[in-house]
């Protein structure tokens, strides 16, 4: 690979990310020569593995690579100035353009301005356009920010209570205000801004505001066919419809559309720790003019926002033979950098090695890094789960094991049964067991129940099924199905054997994919890839790195990057805008597929190779 990118450079690059308390960010150059495995950061038993892996990543052939990574960004990206996607896009854009207007007339508090965000925005969209992202940005609470102020969690790192300061000021919003819960940052008797009752209040304005307006011809509810109707349903922060597109191009393209409610961060004004860095100083001059005009866009136009997102962490305890997991929740608001990490992606046209390298991981991500029962079975993980909590989506009534575990019980805290309005399965479900079909006991108990409080209908739809995209037992996806039978294009996809003989059944539908990391680590991990405030001089030559040619040594060095995250003790590594660890919500089982995944792709590549 690169000899740009080679040991010496993982490893300034490897302390920045997985910091070990045995060594700083600032070290002389003679120890920086090869890749090192603190004992506080790399699990032992795990050492030789990531060796061989590196080893076996770097040798890979950079010219024939290359060949396979432009094909597969080729066949799978998602270009928005396509006349078919901008048919799509236009028709989106116009439909949730006369929702918000009509949620401003149904209630004048939640007057919104319409952003676009997400990866369709941004041009790395990868399969089909059948993804939207918009957040409505109301109005009056950026006006009300004066009285309320942020606190960042002591608990959940990213994520800040918002506490009322002035219930005059915001008189409007009272019946969203709750008794603070118990948090460091919070003293007894202060209020705050409830994200729950603004979250349920948004989407049963959505849902109003869908019954009320005119629809694009082109789009209906998903399921219509079958007498269903337009509603939303709770994603993560956003209200999500889903959609179907018809038209003389698409003869019908399921859409899944998210809108989530968002306001500014109020006071105190707050700069991402990533731009206070000294070491920007002795970057180049691309990065530092980046950096730079990205510091004075947040002080004239940008703004760092704030987002319901109620799902906290699952909780173990074994007071009896049996253990139990409790769901634990707060009110916490999650810290938002869209309008800054869009600005970073404006920065790159289509083309770029930037964007071609961020949907070649995506890529690879929906083919490979995915919850089936025969990456289960190869990575050895299939007991390890009896002692794991158990996966679970959130349906309008409980919470539903989905993984196959011993008897145990799911049980709420105090004051959340009938309360919670949230379905978390965006965060919960993205790195759960593997489905499975044995006949091991469940039993689980009611979590919430949220029909008295919102019109939304939630449907569970992570059971089992062909039209998942979930590969069948006994197959591994190869970069062949990648962009021939499996073109994340096509709706209709042929299953032709891959060159070891196995057939594949097609993942093209993103929408349905059953990931085992988030799409949020890898752009993290390309921020850091990007523009990593170091003082190696290899790193100050970026216009020799970040070249079409070194495409194939930057997607080897992410994945590098990944499994020396995954194969370390911390399981974790540095949020880029924060400088402070990410942990990432992996169990031991999931660790391991996702190790087995990436050697996978190494799997393939090698064989890719060999027919380029």
């Amino acid at each position: 690979m690169n000899a740009l990118l080679n040991g010496a450079v993982f490893e300034e690059f490897r302390r920045h990310i997985l910091p070990s308390s045995e060594e700083t960010l600032h070290f002389s150059q003679e120890n920086k020569s090869q890749l090192t495995f603190p004992s506080d950061v790399i699990d032992p038993d795990n050492v030789v593995r990531t060796q061989k892996f590196f080893k076996r990543a770097d040798s890979l052939h950079e010219t024939k690579l290359l060949r396979v990574f432009d094909k597969l960004d080729q066949v799978n990206r998602v270009d928005p100035k396509d006349p078919k996607t901008a048919e799509v896009a236009n028709a989106v854009v116009t439909f949730v353009e006369r929702i918000i207007k009509k949620i401003g007339e149904i209630d004048p508090r939640f007057t919104s301005t319409l952003l676009r965000g997400g990866s369709f925005f941004d041009d790395v969209k990868v399969g089909k356009p059948d993804e939207f992202d918009f957040t409505a940005k109301v109005e009056r609470l950026c006006s009300a920010c004066d009285a309320l102020e942020s606190r960042f969690s002591k608990r959940k790192k990213g994520f800040v209570y918002l506490v009322v300061k002035d219930v005059g000021f915001i008189q409007d919003f009272t019946e969203f205000v709750t008794m603070a819960e118990e948090d460091g940052v919070l003293n007894e008797g202060e209020q705050i801004l409830s994200l729950r009752k603004i979250e349920n209040h948004f989407s049963e304005l959505v849902d109003k505001a869908l019954h009320s307006i005119d629809v694009p011809k082109a789009l209906s509810p998903a399921g219509v066919e079958k007498g269903l109707f337009w509603h939303s349903v709770h994603n993560g922060p956003c209200a999500t419809i889903n959609a179907t597109y018809r038209s003389t191009s698409w003869e019908e393209l399921g859409l899944d559309i998210d809108i989530a409610p968002t306001f500014d961060l109020p006071k105190p004004l707050y700069t991402p720790p990533v731009l206070e860095l000294r070491t920007w100083n002795n970057m180049s001059d691309s990065k530092n003019e980046l950096m730079s005009k990205l510091t004075e866009m947040l002080h004239f136009k940008l703004k760092i926002m704030v987002v319901p997102f109620a799902f906290d962490k699952i909780l173990e305890t074994q007071n009896t033979d049996i253990k139990t997991w409790s769901y634990r929740y707060s009110e916490t608001w999650r810290v938002s950098f869209n309008s800054l990490e869009q600005f970073v992606f404006s920065q790159y046209d289509f083309e770029s090695v930037e964007k071609q390298l961020y949907r070649v991981l995506k890529i690879l991500k929906e083919t490979f890094i995915q919850k089936t029962e025969d990456l289960e079975s190869r990575a050895g993980t299939y007991d390890m789960k009896l002692d794991e909590p158990p996966s679970t989506t959130l349906t309008s009534v409980t919470a539903v094991p989905l993984g196959v575990v011993p008897a145990f019980t799911v049980e709420p805290l105090a004051g959340w049964r009938q309360e919670l309005g949230d379905d978390s399965s965006d965060d919960s479900d993205d790195e759960a067991s593997s489905n499975s079909s044995s006949g091991r006991g469940i039993k689980y108990e009611v979590l919430y129940d949220r029909s008295s409080l919102s019109s939304n209908s939630d449907v569970d739809d992570h059971k089992p099924s062909t039209e998942t995209g979930e590969r069948p037992s006994g197959t591994v996806a190869s970069s062949e199905s990648v962009y021939t039978e499996l073109d994340l294009k096509n709706k209709s996809v042929t299953q032709n054997p891959t060159s070891d003989g196995d057939n594949l059944n097609s993942t093209q539908n993103c929408r349905s994919s059953k990931p085992l990391i988030k799409t949020y680590y890898l752009k993290m991990i390309f921020f850091f890839t990007r523009f990593m405030p170091t003082d190696n001089e290899i790193w100050t030559r970026e216009n020799e790195i970040w070249t079409r040619e070194n495409l194939p040594a930057l997607v080897v060095f992410v994945l590098k990057a990944l499994f020396f995250v995954y194969s370390s003790n911390q399981k974790a590594f540095n949020n880029f805008w924060f400088q402070d660890m990410i942990d990432l919500p992996a169990r031991p089982s999931v660790s391991l597929e996702i190790l087995q995944s990436l050697e996978d792709i190494v799997d393939e590549l090698e064989r890719r190779m060999h027919d380029v």
